[in-house]
Protein backbone atom coordinates (compact mmCIF):
# COMPACT_ATOMS: atom_id res chain seq x y z
CA UNK A 1 0.00 0.00 0.00
CA UNK A 2 1.35 3.44 -0.93
CA UNK A 3 1.89 6.07 1.71
CA UNK A 4 0.04 9.42 1.37
CA UNK A 5 3.36 11.15 0.65
CA UNK A 6 4.14 8.69 -2.18
CA UNK A 7 0.68 9.19 -3.69
CA UNK A 8 1.03 12.99 -3.50
CA UNK A 9 4.46 12.82 -5.18
CA UNK A 10 3.22 10.53 -7.94
CA UNK A 11 0.26 12.80 -8.64
CA UNK A 12 2.51 15.88 -8.70
CA UNK A 13 4.76 14.21 -11.30
CA UNK A 14 1.84 12.88 -13.37
CA UNK A 15 -0.11 16.17 -13.29
CA UNK A 16 2.51 18.93 -13.44
CA UNK A 17 -0.02 21.53 -14.63
CA UNK A 18 -2.16 21.11 -11.48
CA UNK A 19 -1.58 22.10 -7.88
CA UNK A 20 -1.55 18.85 -5.90
CA UNK A 21 -1.94 19.00 -2.14
CA UNK A 22 -2.76 16.49 0.53
CA UNK A 23 -5.99 16.99 2.40
CA UNK A 24 -7.02 15.69 5.77
CA UNK A 25 -10.37 14.13 6.43
CA UNK A 26 -13.31 16.26 7.47
CA UNK A 27 -14.57 13.84 10.09
CA UNK A 28 -13.37 10.72 11.82
CA UNK A 29 -16.51 8.73 11.02
CA UNK A 30 -17.12 9.65 7.36
CA UNK A 31 -16.14 7.26 4.59
CA UNK A 32 -13.61 8.31 1.95
CA UNK A 33 -16.21 8.13 -0.82
CA UNK A 34 -18.54 10.42 1.13
CA UNK A 35 -15.73 12.91 1.65
CA UNK A 36 -14.90 12.81 -2.07
CA UNK A 37 -18.55 13.37 -2.92
CA UNK A 38 -18.58 16.35 -0.57
CA UNK A 39 -15.52 17.84 -2.33
CA UNK A 40 -17.17 17.45 -5.72
CA UNK A 41 -20.47 18.92 -4.47
CA UNK A 42 -18.57 21.87 -3.00
CA UNK A 43 -16.77 22.41 -6.30
CA UNK A 44 -19.97 22.19 -8.34
CA UNK A 45 -21.49 24.82 -6.04
CA UNK A 46 -18.55 27.16 -6.73
CA UNK A 47 -16.77 26.56 -3.42
CA UNK A 48 -13.10 25.99 -2.58
CA UNK A 49 -13.02 22.76 -4.61
CA UNK A 50 -14.15 24.37 -7.88
CA UNK A 51 -10.66 23.96 -9.37
CA UNK A 52 -10.93 20.20 -8.75
CA UNK A 53 -14.23 20.06 -10.63
CA UNK A 54 -12.73 22.05 -13.50
CA UNK A 55 -9.57 19.89 -13.64
CA UNK A 56 -11.64 16.70 -13.79
CA UNK A 57 -13.96 18.09 -16.45
CA UNK A 58 -17.02 17.07 -14.47
CA UNK A 59 -19.27 19.75 -15.94
CA UNK A 60 -18.51 18.47 -19.46
CA UNK A 61 -19.14 14.80 -18.56
CA UNK A 62 -22.02 12.99 -20.23
CA UNK A 63 -23.58 9.56 -20.38
CA UNK A 64 -24.00 7.05 -17.59
CA UNK A 65 -21.97 4.28 -16.01
CA UNK A 66 -23.99 1.86 -18.13
CA UNK A 67 -22.34 3.30 -21.25
CA UNK A 68 -19.00 1.75 -20.29
CA UNK A 69 -19.93 -1.87 -19.58
CA UNK A 70 -17.95 -4.67 -21.20
CA UNK A 71 -19.37 -7.87 -19.73
CA UNK A 72 -22.98 -7.07 -20.55
CA UNK A 73 -24.35 -4.64 -23.11
CA UNK A 74 -25.76 -1.33 -21.88
CA UNK A 75 -29.17 -2.27 -23.32
CA UNK A 76 -29.16 -5.61 -21.48
CA UNK A 77 -28.10 -3.91 -18.24
CA UNK A 78 -30.90 -1.35 -18.54
CA UNK A 79 -33.43 -4.14 -19.16
CA UNK A 80 -32.14 -6.15 -16.20
CA UNK A 81 -32.38 -3.07 -13.95
CA UNK A 82 -35.86 -2.26 -15.21
CA UNK A 83 -34.69 0.96 -16.88
CA UNK A 84 -35.55 -0.01 -20.46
Amino acid sequence: MSSPIDVEHRLTVALPHLSVRAITGFATVAKHAAQGAALIADGLAGGRSSSLVEALGIREASGTVLDHLYVISPAAARARLGLA
